[in-house]
């Protein structure tokens, strides 16, 4: 739960303990001895539990798509412009 609370997907850990029952309501808190330990392992979020969440997201998801098309642009215009002075060098070289 602390691990919502700290990359800011909750205010704080009671609210993230409900998220977490809302996703997985089918465990239940073991009675004995290991209660607390019990308790705990229940509270572990897991990544089938945090992409069971987060599996659609289209604001991120084009986010995403935006700044990958931005970065292959630039790698492209910089694979360019190398190519544009190594062409200006062999010209000057063959002069």
């Amino acid at each position: 739960m602390k691990a919502f609370v700290r990359i800011g997907l909750s205010q704080d850990h009671h609210f993230a303990k409900n998220i977490m029952h809302s996703i997985r309501p089918q465990r239940k808190p073991k009675e004995g001895p290991d209660d607390e330990s019990s308790q705990e392992e229940d509270e572990d979020i897991y990544l089938k539990d945090f992409i069971k969440i987060f599996r659609n997201d289209e604001v991120s998801d084009n986010l995403i798509k935006v700044i990958n098309e931005e970065v292959n642009f630039r790698k492209a215009v910089a694979v360019t412009n190398e190519r544009k002075k190594q062409e200006k060098r062999y010209e000057q070289e063959q002069k």
